[in-house]
């Protein structure tokens, strides 16, 4: 395959001697062997959050990352939400592909607090802390199904963000169509379906993010 420029990557190649290691990622075998589980909540979120840091992005981290976010949906009571939210967004600050199930997580999280100021503080506080990445649209649109409850008119530079809003955008580029009827139908403002964004529930769903596990 060589001779069609199609090269082996010496950074994602390995060998190993090891058939039952050798077939098992890094992540997961560090996963395996540490602690998974503490009753206490923050600090099972700070095991996760060991791991996040050790592998970023790994698939095994979207699995603890889920698992926990089942737990905390079956608690009725939440201490230190504030703390646990720190810790959510720092998480999907250090693995972006895991912000799928820490939106679904923070979504609870959001849901304890006791004020609707307070909900917006956060959520300003996230987007800020966001808004310190480049290319961070994927994650604005989590932040906007989060925060849209509460906060709907959140300033987000996202495109699709600024649609949810009612706002004019232009997503594609139209100038080579030359039938208005062909570009009323592609009007990006047919996107948005209004009927779901009515019945939107402030807790991430389950099936939500399902779609996104790994």
């Amino acid at each position: 395959m060589i001779d069609l420029g199609l090269k082996l990557n010496s950074a994602k190649t390995t060998s190993s001697q090891s058939v039952i290691c050798g077939s098992i990622k890094a992540d997961k075998r560090a996963w395996m062997t540490r602690k998974q589980y503490d009753p206490n909540l923050q600090k099972h979120l700070l095991v996760i959050h060991a791991h996040g840091m050790e592998f970023p992005n790994a698939g095994s981290l979207d699995t603890a990352l889920l698992r926990f976010r089942d737990r905390l949906t079956r608690r009725e009571s939440i201490c230190n939400p504030i703390s646990l939210i720190s810790i959510a967004v720092d998480i999907a600050y250090q693995s972006p592909r895991a912000f799928p199930v820490c939106a679904a997580i923070i979504s609870k999280l959001l849901s304890v607090l006791e004020s609707e100021d307070a909900r917006r503080s956060v959520i300003q506080k996230i987007h800020m802390r966001l808004l310190q990445l480049p290319n961070t649209g994927h994650m604005e649109v989590w932040l906007q199904r989060i925060s849209h409850p509460y906060y709907p008119k959140c300033p987000f530079q996202e495109t699709l963000c600024h649609l949810v809003c009612g706002e004019d955008e232009r997503i594609w580029n139209n100038d080579w169509i030359s039938s208005a009827k062909l570009k009323a139908t592609l009007n990006p403002k047919n996107i948005i379906d209004r009927e779901k964004l009515k019945s939107l529930k402030p807790i991430v769903q389950r099936e939500e993010i399902s779609i996104f596990s790994y």
